[in-house]
């Protein structure tokens, strides 16, 4: 039975590198540019990287861009990928 849409090798590499430059941006603290590259679907719970309570959704405001700046001020990160399938 034919798809509608063909997911392409091509598409999955430039998934991976925007998953990557993703990961680097949040490392580094530049929320706004991880919300560039990335969508947040609101319906997932997440343990914060800041401790607490559990979050549900994406918080994207004021206080969550200065707090994750000043958490991750200077790190890195490498995605790598064990396994891709379609």
């Amino acid at each position: 039975m034919p798809t509608e849409f063909e997911i392409t090798q091509s598409d999955v590499r430039g998934l991976v590198e925007r998953m990557d430059q993703a990961a680097k941006a949040y490392i580094r603290g530049d929320l706004v540019r991880y919300v560039e590259l990335l969508d947040h679907g609101d319906d997932y719970s997440l343990m914060s990287p800041f401790g607490g309570e559990t979050i549900h959704g994406f918080d994207y405001s004021e206080e969550a861009v200065a707090a994750t700046k000043e958490f991750f001020a200077s790190g890195e990160a490498t995605l790598e990928v064990e396994q891709t399938y379609k």
